[in-house]
């Protein structure tokens, strides 16, 4: 009796000790500051952090369960095949896309995508992780008007160079 009281006791120790461990995990996929949802193999939302929330619009309750395509629909039918190709082949990838929220507003993100499989190697899905890219397209864009503003500048430069050799001449 003693022994299997133990055994008890070790059994729910060692539970709760995984429990801690996945919460804790939980916990930190939730406070990054990229949105990072993970899909079972039949495409169902099964993780979906705080700043998903925020970048697409919906909760966690909302989106748990969801089909993605259906929530997000952002793939085609031939996407939504090909990216299921890819994560089951075990590639990883990133794309520059424009994510849309709830509310209509798109973002610039980079999208990682990547697969995620058992020890054995069965396939359990893929997880994506969404970085809001908004203030480097905003710095890109500045950029390239401040070398166009450059450029111009440089050419007037060059013209008048031209006419001041010609009334010098």
């Amino acid at each position: 009796e003693i022994t299997k009281v133990i055994h008890i006791t070790r059994n729910i120790t060692e539970r709760k000790k995984i429990e801690e461990a996945i919460k804790f995990q939980a916990d930190l996929l939730n406070h990054v500051g990229q949105a990072i949802i993970m899909v079972d193999n039949n495409k169902t939302i099964r993780f979906w952090n705080k700043a998903a929330e925020k970048l697409y619009g919906y909760s966690e309750e909302q989106a748990l369960g969801q089909k993605v395509n259906e929530l997000l629909g952002s793939n085609s039918p031939e996407e939504a095949v090909d990216v299921t190709k890819k994560l089951m082949a075990g590639e990883s990838w990133s794309t520059e896309v424009l994510a849309e929220n709830r509310d209509g507003s798109v973002v610039p993100v980079i999208l990682n995508r990547t697969p995620i499989f058992k020890a054995d190697g069965e396939f359990l899905g893929g997880a994506s992780i969404s970085t809001d890219i908004t203030l480097q397209k905003k710095a890109e864009t500045d950029l390239t008007l401040s070398l166009n503003a450059l450029s111009n500048s440089l050419d007037k430069i060059q013209e008048l160079n031209e006419k001041l050799r010609v009334v010098g001449s």
